[in-house]
């Protein structure tokens, strides 16, 4: 089969104009399609034959090539002129220039140091940064013909090494219940700055008891920083029980060292360790309540825990009940805990009257059995911790805590305590009913103190203002918990210094302020 005739072409479009005779000849006429691999499916012929046979469409007339612009002859490059100046520092020979410190920098130019820098500039030598402490920031400035600039050079004094040491032993008395040896000490260099570096900084804490050579314990938690300006740092230590078997003393030393050189050390007094008070077991049916082993100051806690001796070897402590009465002029409930072998309903606590009751009314089955209740002389059942009120008045309490034992009841539902004193161990040996409390007032132990300057220069006898230099004051308390404190209020203190009539005065509107006016 032939493929169908095409259909009669639209009428062609208008020719173009002819070409110009310079214009290619026509490109040759497409060559035919190639005839399709598979025949395409018979159609119908049209029922009308076309008027003319088919024809090609005509050709476009081809498009002429872009039309580039004329290149121009390269340009003549302007005459060179001769330079204005032949050498450049010519420019600002001659010129004012000075360089100086800016306002409130520390340092002072070096006499005659002013000199020319080839080929245009100046340089200047400064000194004697004394008048300002380590870590002070400063800028130079310079000036052209009275004309000021900022130079964008701006320098900080660095923090010498420390080489001296002071130390001062907060907490010298401690107990079995008050372990905590706290230890202050400062810092400073050879001029006296407490604005030492901290690069390299490793302090070393060495306590050794004087009865017992192989009690030596070494420590190196000494880095609490109390003060980066005042050289202030703080060591803490607890002593183990072991320290507390006998009464005795031990010494303290401290070493500070960059890296491994040893740069300075010094002693403290030597620590008070108090013998442990030593209390005698339950040897029968009931309980005991243990306080705290030492001295407290206000507003300290203690927790006491209470245990029980479950009586014969045969008889599981099923279900009990005790009673603690504490004294509220002295002490507040703050928490408690009930052992996890029992069942418990909420404990009865009376805050005004200061009273608290507990009960443990079955094992907390299948987790627990009667025997882990049976046969033991040193059962938990509950926990207490108490606080010291704010206002509680320094002094013994001798009826501080007491214990009742309301009920230990036995597997087989029988009673054998009822009512009976339960035993409170305190901070004094032996066994007894009535829980007693010390409470000591807190006390000043030492003042440490530096000034924001420790060098002072005379620059008022140049005609500079009076130089001051402010007095920091860091009290120093025996109790643990009380970190140095900065005092805001220095008025009730006196500054002294030797032959202080002769180098400068101690006074002005502030109290411990150094003055120096001539």
């Amino acid at each position: 089969p032939t493929p169908p005739p095409l259909p009669p072409p639209s009428p062609p479009p208008s020719p173009p104009p002819p070409s110009p005779p310079t214009s290619p000849p026509p490109l040759p006429p497409p060559s035919s399609p190639p005839p399709p691999l598979t025949p395409p499916a018979p159609s119908t012929p049209p029922a009308t034959p076309p008027s003319r046979p088919p024809s090609r469409p005509p050709l476009l007339p081809p498009s002429l090539p872009p039309t580039l612009p004329p290149t121009l002859p390269p340009s003549t490059p302007p005459p060179q002129l001769p330079p204005y100046c032949q050498n450049s520092s010519l420019l600002v020979a001659g010129v004012d220039m000075t360089i100086d410190v800016g306002a409130s920098s520390p340092g002072f130019p070096v006499a005659d140091s002013l000199v020319p820098q080839p080929p245009d500039g100046v340089q200047r030598v400064f000194g004697f940064f004394r008048s300002f402490p380590p870590s002070s920031q400063g800028s130079v400035v310079g000036e052209v013909e009275g004309t000021s600039f900022a130079v964008n050079s701006a320098y900080t004094l660095g923090r010498p090494d420390a080489s001296s040491v002071v130390v001062v032993l907060r907490t010298s008395v401690l107990y079995v219940d008050r372990n905590e040896l706290r230890l202050t000490y400062q810092l400073r260099d050879d001029a006296g700055n407490t604005q030492i570096s901290s690069v390299g900084l490793a302090s070393e804490l060495t306590i050794t008891s004087r009865t017992s050579a192989s009690l030596v314990l070494r420590s190196t938690d000494c880095a609490h920083l109390l003060d980066a300006d005042g050289g202030l740092r703080e060591c803490s230590v607890a002593l183990a029980a072991e320290w507390f078997v006998v009464a005795s003393t031990a010494s303290v030393e401290l070493t500070v060292a960059y890296g491994m050189i040893e740069v300075a050390s010094a002693s403290a007094e030597d620590v008070v360790l108090m013998q442990a008070p030593s209390h005698p077991p339950l040897d029968s049916a009931g309980m005991v309540a243990t306080m705290a082993r030492a001295p407290l100051y206000a507003a300290d806690e203690f927790t006491m825990p209470i245990a029980a001796h479950t009586g014969p070897t045969n008889f599981a402590l099923l279900v009990w009940k005790f009673t603690v009465r504490y004294d509220v002029r002295v002490l507040r409930l703050k928490e408690f805990l009930v052992a996890d072998e029992y069942q418990s309903p909420p404990p009865f606590v009376d805050d005004a009257a200061g009273e608290f009751i507990a009960i443990g009314s079955g094992l907390n089955e299948p987790r627990y059995s009667l025997a882990d209740v049976t046969n033991r002389t040193d059962l938990q059942l509950a926990q207490l911790t108490f606080e010291v009120v704010a206002s509680a008045q320094a002094g013994p309490f001798p009826d501080a805590v007491r214990l009742v034992v309301d009920e230990m009841i036995n597997q087989g539902t029988f009673t054998y305590v009822d009512g009976a004193r339960g035993q409170v161990n305190d901070l004094r040996s032996g066994a007894g009913e009535l829980g007693e409390l010390l409470i000591e007032p807190t006390r000043e132990v030492a003042l440490l103190a530096y000034a924001a300057t420790a060098e002072l220069v005379n620059v008022a006898a140049l005609g500079a203002p009076t130089t001051s230099s402010r007095v920091t004051v860091y009290e120093l308390l025996d109790r643990a918990a009380a970190l140095p404190a900065k005092l805001l209020d220095t008025s009730t203190f006196q500054c002294t210094a030797h032959a202080a009539a002769r180098l400068f005065e101690l006074g002005g509107t502030a109290a411990c302020t150094v003055l120096v006016s001539s």
